[in-house]
């Protein structure tokens, strides 16, 4: 690790799966301290609930505020004519995106055409959601990230890997077979394997995209939920 560290060019790559076995090993030694005068923990997912409850701090000290998308995402997971503008398009993350993001973003250039999303801001993150079919990131996910939500509220398929904030099926409700077993360090994908299922998410689509129909209504619902998480938050606050 120290080696790889001394070598920037090496450390720009790898850089979100060493973030990412790091911290799994903070998390894992409780070696992350929390202040001690604390009374009332905010929580943006269930994955930091769990962080927090591995380091004993009651259920009754935590509220779990729902984040709500932007209006425009919500508005395109209602617009049922949105899959019949799609592209046979692919949009890749490549903000904190591992190795493996990375390599099957160039793999798939020979099959389809592939947005790449770095910094793009919402106009553009729209503009480009509106016209793939999938959307990747695979790499580092600190929290409950917007991207992977935005994408599946603009008719996107998703696949993900399994780590931080996309980790629980409470924080990103996707069946198995849209997340891939990469939670640090990925030694063992099978690169033509995700190749095929791409493949298989761009030309079945129709079939694939109704898998989401039940995420893209909570995404609808959410601010709702937001509104009744704030309300409760005022009431324990005694505001």
């Amino acid at each position: 690790m120290l080696e790889l560290l001394k070598d920037r060019s090496i450390l720009r790559y790898h850089y979100p799966e060493i973030v990412s076995s790091i911290v799994k090993n903070l998390v894992e030694n409780r070696l992350v301290k929390l202040p001690g005068d604390v009374d009332l923990y905010l929580a943006q997912s269930r994955y930091v609930v769990e962080f927090l409850r591995r380091y004993g701090v009651p259920w009754e000290n935590i509220i779990l505020l729902h984040e709500p998308l932007e209006e425009e995402f919500i508005k395109s997971a209602l617009d049922a004519n949105l899959p019949a503008k799609k592209e046979n398009a692919v949009a890749w993350n490549r903000r904190k995106s591992n190795t493996v993001g990375y390599k099957l973003a160039k793999l798939l250039r020979d099959r389809f055409k592939v947005y790449e999303l770095f910094n793009v801001g919402k106009e553009k993150m729209v503009d480009i959601l509106s016209r793939t079919k999938v959307f990747i990131d695979i790499g580092w996910h600190p929290g409950r990230d917007r991207p992977p939500r935005e994408a599946v509220a603009m008719w996107n398929v998703p696949l993900v890997n399994n780590h931080g904030g996309l980790y629980y099926y409470e924080d990103y409700p996707v069946p198995h077979k849209y997340k891939i077993d990469c939670y640090d360090i990925c030694n063992k994908v099978s690169y033509k394997e995700l190749v095929d299922r791409v493949i298989d998410f761009v030309e079945n689509y129709d079939a694939h995209i109704k898998v989401f129909e039940d995420f893209r209504r909570y995404i609808v619902e959410e601010p709702e939920l937001f509104i009744k998480d704030v309300g409760m938050l005022v009431k324990r606050l005694g505001v």
